[in-house]
């Protein structure tokens, strides 16, 4: 990072997705705009690689056994002035007024590459599977999944479902949350798939057959995401990332 010796994941992210360096916490965005601050990001906006894939009519996808709005996996899709801003409860209401939620930017990402670039005409994210299905859900026990692990599995003070507006966008698009939904995907037939597969970040793989409702692991989705993604003859760009191999050396577990 431009600002600190040890870095975060969403400045390095960052700087590996759009070949930028820039401060600690923020996400997508150059070393002028302020952590914490929305309206400093307008104008610092960067450029991702997936972005750059999208715009060649490549193929794109994201996998993480971390939460999918975690800063490494954001990192490829969203802009934001914090990390931590992964849906709008997480937002101050003074910022949450004038910039948008890094779940709701995931579901939004076709929309708002376009609206940046004019005249182009893009098919949106391919293939996004990780955990973190709670930054997506109303906070409204009427939601929660099968395997929720908190009594309310929502976050979203928005009343907004991610889930349902991502289905209206993609009618031809899988959701999956279990194991069960993951295996029935059919990749010679399927053009978009979304899987949040935990509440929040997925199993440990030590810890996976303990899960409710079951979860691929990452070697299962990164071959099933390249087996949708290698249907396009243009090519596909893939974002992988051993999210829970982080928090295990962070946590000192071997």
């Amino acid at each position: 990072n431009v600002d600190a010796q040890t870095p975060d994941s969403a400045g390095t992210m960052t700087a590996m997705i759009a070949g930028v360096k820039t401060d600690m916490g923020v996400i997508g965005v150059a070393e002028g705009a302020t952590r914490g601050n929305c309206l400093s990001t307008k104008g610092q906006e960067l450029v991702t690689a997936a972005e750059l894939a999208e715009l060649a009519g490549k193929s794109t996808g994201i996998i993480s056994t971390a939460r999918i709005t975690h800063a490494t996996p954001a990192s490829v899709y969203a802009k934001a002035a914090d990390r931590n801003w992964e849906d709008v409860s997480d937002m101050p209401a003074s910022e949450a007024a004038n910039c948008e939620d890094i779940a709701s930017q995931l579901v939004n990402f076709e929309k708002n590459l376009e609206a940046r670039f004019a005249g182009v005409n893009v098919d949106g994210l391919d293939v996004v599977m990780g955990g973190g299905r709670r930054h997506f859900l109303p906070k409204d026990i009427a939601y929660n999944s099968p395997d929720a692990m908190s009594t309310v599995e929502g976050d979203r003070t928005d009343g907004r479902d991610l889930t349902v507006e991502w289905k209206t966008q993609y009618p031809a698009g899988h959701y999956v949350m279990d194991q069960a939904g993951f295996d029935a995907i059919n990749p010679a037939t399927t053009a978009k798939l979304f899987g949040l597969f935990n509440e929040s970040h997925m199993q440990y793989e030590a810890d996976r057959k303990n899960d409710i409702a079951g979860e691929p692991s990452l070697s299962e989705m990164t071959a099933k995401a390249i087996d949708i993604l290698d249907n396009n003859d243009k090519g596909f760009f893939l974002t992988v990332e051993a999210g829970r191999i982080d928090h295990g050396h962070h946590a000192g577990n071997a």
